[in-house]
């Protein structure tokens, strides 16, 4: 009866040790449980931040990209509107050049008929 008493108590103190393994299990398994939902929480968390990055980033590499197009777009108006002027300024010159030739080719010939209308005198002349 000592025998089947003490193998009773030693079964009670195993079980008791079982159980309490048992405890000790379910709340490393519940603690690990909640680190995986935290670490998966965490992961998603980023995920969705580095895809939030990755489309701000086209967006600015496209924003780049217009504004280098429309800079270089606007160089090459300027150059085309400089190079109008420039064609504009050189037609203007040469009918400047050629309006003054004109100019001094009537004052000389103005001058010639005056002379003819008008000789010179020697009274003129010591003026």
């Amino acid at each position: 009866m000592a025998k089947a008493f003490h193998e009773q108590t030693s079964q009670e103190a195993d079980t008791q040790i079982r159980n309490q393994d048992l405890d000790e299990v379910d709340r490393e398994l519940s603690s690990v449980k909640s680190s995986r939902n935290d670490l998966r929480n965490s992961v998603q968390f980023l995920e969705s931040k580095l895809f939030r990055f990755h489309e701000e980033r086209d967006k600015l590499d496209l924003l780049r990209h217009q504004t280098e197009n429309s800079h270089q777009l606007q160089l090459d108006d300027a150059y085309r509107a400089l190079e109008v002027r420039d064609a504009m300024i050189e037609q203007l010159t040469k009918r400047l050049e050629a309006s003054l030739q004109l100019l001094d080719k009537e004052r000389k010939q103005q001058q010639r008929r005056r002379h003819i209308i008008f000789p010179a005198t020697k009274h003129d002349s010591f003026r």
